[in-house]
């Protein structure tokens, strides 16, 4: 159903009612005069448009559903208008703010050595931990491994290839779990929080290229102990596979070496990111702001 409002013009006393919208114009007016719109007794005789234009009989198809149609009894009418809507809250867009000036506002300078102060006495743990193994690991399983393999080959050709090929390259990988742990030892870290540091020649330290601070870089320790657990991980794998079908104690033992390497990396890398996240403080909150 099609329904329109017939309301008095501006400044008529009267009412506005909603109706079903009349088929003609003479039957828009019947209908405001049986609501009567502007008034018992006031019968209406000109309909208008809201812009202040007067509706004939050939125009009345132009009317729609909701419209509203002013009513009068011979005055003319004005154009309705609604009131200007009041000052609104703006809205400020945020300020697009880069990273270094964001890391400047964040941190004050030397703020960073608190923070890993607070924390040298468990990554220090965990990075005794890391070299621990590794050691205990390189005691129980590499040299074990070495002297029954340069025992049961007893050739030079053979016990060459087999040291240039195997045993040096598994020094390398375990070499690297190893420094991975060292590089963030307490001992290394010294030299960066003293004040008037050495800068990159403290060999985990390195210059902020925001703050003009020499900080820990901890990249290489993550870089190292990451890549060195993956390789361990791959050779624990076929390591596993090799005791399952041939039984030999030398495999055995290079497994529970790899097993105590992978668990000094892990121990190592999270070692590492702690005193990465203790070098960031938290960034600001950038929000959006109402006038």
């Amino acid at each position: 159903m099609i329904r329109i409002t017939l309301a008095p013009v501006q400044g008529l006393a009267g009412a506005a009612k909603a109706a079903k919208r009349p088929d003609t114009y003479a039957d828009a007016l019947a209908a405001a005069a049986s609501k009567e719109v502007l008034g018992a007794g006031v019968k209406p005789t000109r309909l208008f448009f809201p812009d202040g234009s007067e509706l004939d009989k050939d125009s009345w198809e132009l009317v729609g559903d909701k419209d509203t149609i002013y009513v009068s009894a011979g005055q003319p009418s004005v154009p309705v208008t609604t009131p200007a809507a009041g000052p609104q809250p703006m809205m400020v867009a945020p300020v697009p703010v880069s990273f270094q000036a964001a890391a400047a506002a964040r941190d004050e300078p030397g703020a960073w050595k608190e923070r890993v102060k607070k924390i040298r006495k468990n990554t220090d743990l965990l990075a005794n931990t890391d070299i621990g193994l590794h050691v205990a690991g390189y005691c129980v399983g590499h040299l074990p491994f070495f002297v029954e393999t340069m025992r049961s080959i007893n050739n030079t050709a053979g016990n060459t290839a087999f040291v240039m090929f195997v045993f040096i390259p598994s020094t390398a990988i375990w070499s690297m779990g190893l420094i991975g742990g060292l590089l963030f030892n307490g001992s290394h870290l010294d030299g960066c929080l003293k004040e008037g540091s050495c800068g990159r020649t403290c060999g985990c330290c390195d210059t902020d290229y925001r703050s003009g601070e020499v900080k820990p870089n901890m990249c290489c320790a993550q870089v190292l102990t990451i890549v060195a657990l993956v390789l361990h991980s791959i050779i624990a794998y076929v390591e596993t596979w090799l005791v399952a079908n041939f039984q030999s104690w030398v495999i055995a033992v290079l497994i529970v070496k790899n097993a105590m390497c992978i668990t000094g990396e892990i121990v190592g890398v999270v070692g590492a990111c702690m005193i990465t996240q203790a070098l960031k403080a938290p960034m600001p909150a950038v929000g959006v702001a109402q006038a």
